[in-house]
């Protein structure tokens, strides 16, 4: 399944896709590292869903703190967003310490 094109995968099957996908960028075997290094179309696919994912991430957050008062309601829903964020963060910075230059540098 394509996580970043499919409209109706839901958050646990993105978190799960996610961590397999940094578990595999985990493994130091010289051919698995060479066939992810050539793998460029799949390496801008997941770069581009990281990247808007963590766009919509800010307009999430920026909007939560539109307004004069912000209510315990949107209080809690922020405090989510920053715990999601800093998930979301860490998957970041799982790719571009992998190691490898080809997805290091798409970011």
């Amino acid at each position: 399944v394509d996580i970043a094109t499919h409209p109706n995968v839901d958050l646990l099957s993105r978190k799960s896709c996610l961590a397999l996908i940094n578990t595999i960028l985990d493994i130091q075997d010289q051919s698995v590292r060479k066939a992810l290094a050539l793998a460029t179309d799949e390496q801008r696919i997941i770069c581009d869903f990281l990247c808007s994912r963590l766009l919509k991430r800010y307009y999430q957050m920026a909007h939560l703190t539109e307004g004069l008062v912000v209510d315990h309601v949107r209080c809690n829903m922020l405090q989510t967003q920053m715990l999601d964020l800093r998930y979301q963060l860490n998957d970041i910075s799982r790719m571009l310490t992998c190691g490898l230059e080809t997805l290091n540098v798409r970011f």
